[in-house]
């Protein structure tokens, strides 16, 4: 049996293991096909795109990329199996630069399409980086569009497919995400599992950039979904710590806010303006309209726990600047800022329009679940006070039903919606009106418990309002 020269097709007898006549190893993978003039052509389309995005000219960019895949369709039409695979990859390589040029062109519709060709493409390329490129490009494009669901199969596929390569990183940020999901739906049972898996694996990777994220997505688990704000400072630091070292100002000014925050919630009023200042800088430095948002919503909190007249005026700044912004979850927190300022000055007459508005951004957008939860506690409120016993009783009812459903962890500051409840039942003067104070006060307590300062704890107890209003009604039944 003869075996033909893969360099000049010269057939050897068989048992030789070089060419007899140019004396290439008969074993050797064939040299890789010359680029035909079609092929250059493609090259030089994708690399006229790329400059024409790099200079911000979208239109040119689209261009040339539209022009290098219609000539990239017709090569691998007529390509052999070896080079049809390359050409796949280079298929996907023109869509990953073109698909974010379609928002500024006016036609987000074309994202998705791209996004899914793209992963066609990996799977048919048989190509592993690309496959997890894509996987997590259309998963975050999917979480973007508040399609949780569909997101989640591709970030589990992601995880598998990362590990298998033993990229830390990419499983990370998968795991993370997914992590962030369950949160947003509720399903608080692996979240704390999720966040400390991906934690743990840029660890080992050891990258100041994603270990800023990991410690900020703990911080978050820490203040917001346990409660524990105390707790939460110290991994919010580390990520500012590591976000600067990463040169990643975003995360550096996330973590400036998320810390005060957490001393408001805490009651160091002091402190939590000392550190909104400092945010003040860090943000006006980037020059971030949505972290200028969330800073003056942490400013109104800080004002309205104060007593400060400044709190509407601040609150509203925060609301048209998060409607401008066009951000669901920041206009949510903003509103909610708004209704809790009108029920601190006891304006219940326009307490209702910020509560509507938070109720149908819930319904068209994938807000976490405990969104409904605190809207439907603050509506019970707004109900009570503004003369409605009745309609608040049911609408409070309906609030603690979706937390025993829920349950307390994932729920920022529970006793809230347990004390809104005590509120409305101890005014219908319903006898289990004493057992929600309870609950209240026992997750009020054990808050305080975490807190290592003595006078922090007394601060806590004393001077957040919330808590403030549990142990007063306390004491009282107990005098």
């Amino acid at each position: 049996m003869s075996m033909k020269c893969p360099n000049c097709g010269f057939d050897n007898p068989d048992g030789f293991s070089f060419c007899g006549r140019c004396g290439t190893r008969l074993d050797a993978a064939p040299p890789a096909p010359a680029l035909t003039g079609r092929e250059a052509t493609i090259n030089q389309l994708k690399d006229e795109g790329d400059a024409a995005k790099r200079q911000s000219d979208f239109a040119a960019a689209l261009e040339r990329y539209q022009q290098a895949l219609a000539l990239l369709d017709s090569v691998i039409l007529a390509s052999d199996a070896t080079l049809h695979v390359q050409l796949i990859k280079s298929r996907f390589d023109i869509l990953a630069e073109r698909y974010p040029l379609w928002e500024s062109a006016g036609r987000p519709d074309r994202i998705e399409p791209d996004l899914q060709e793209m992963l066609g493409l990996a799977r048919r390329a048989g190509d592993g980086k690309r496959l997890g490129i894509a996987l997590m490009t259309l998963a975050q494009y999917y979480v973007t569009e508040h399609r949780d669901e569909a997101a989640r199969p591709l970030l589990e596929e992601a995880v598998s497919l990362t590990h298998s390569q033993s990229d830390r990183a990419g499983e990370a940020a998968a795991l993370a995400q997914l992590a962030h999901m369950s949160w947003r739906a509720g399903r608080m049972d692996t979240v704390a599992d999720a966040f400390q898996r991906a934690h743990e694996l840029r660890r080992h990777v050891a990258e100041p950039a994603g270990l800023a994220r990991s410690y900020f997505d703990l911080g978050l688990l820490y203040r917001d979904a346990m409660s524990h704000p105390f707790y939460a400072i110290s991994h919010f630091e580390k990520s500012q710590e590591l976000a600067r070292q990463a040169g990643d100002t975003e995360i550096e000014a996330r973590g400036l806010i998320a810390v005060a925050v957490c001393w408001t919630r805490l009651g160091d009023y002091t402190t939590a303006k000392a550190v909104l200042n400092q945010a003040q800088q860090k943000v006006t430095a980037i020059e971030s309209a949505v972290q200028q948002a969330w800073l003056i919503v942490a400013q109104a909190d800080v004002e309205r726990e104060t007593g400060s007249a400044q709190a509407r005026a601040t609150i509203e700044r925060a609301v048209a600047l998060a409607i401008d912004a066009d951000l669901p979850e920041l206009e949510w927190h903003a509103l909610m800022g708004r209704a809790r300022v009108d029920h601190a000055l006891d304006t219940w007459d326009t307490a209702r329009e910020p509560l509507d508005r938070m109720q149908a951004l819930e319904r068209d957008n994938g807000l976490h679940a405990y969104c409904a939860i605190w809207t439907q506690a603050l509506l019970a409120r707004t109900l009570l006070h503004a003369g409605q016993p009745k309609q608040a009783a049911d609408v409070s009812q309906q609030a603690m039903n979706a937390l025993q459903t829920h349950g307390f962890t994932g729920v920022p500051t529970p006793q809230t919606i347990l004390w809104t409840h005590y509120e409305v039942l101890n005014h219908a003067k319903d006898q289990a009106a004493f057992h929600f104070l309870r609950q209240a006060r026992e997750l009020m307590l054990a808050q305080a418990n975490t807190i290592g300062d003595g006078a922090l704890r007394a601060n806590f107890l004393r001077d957040v309002s919330i808590n403030r209003a549990i142990g007063d009604d306390w004491s009282k039944r107990h005098s």
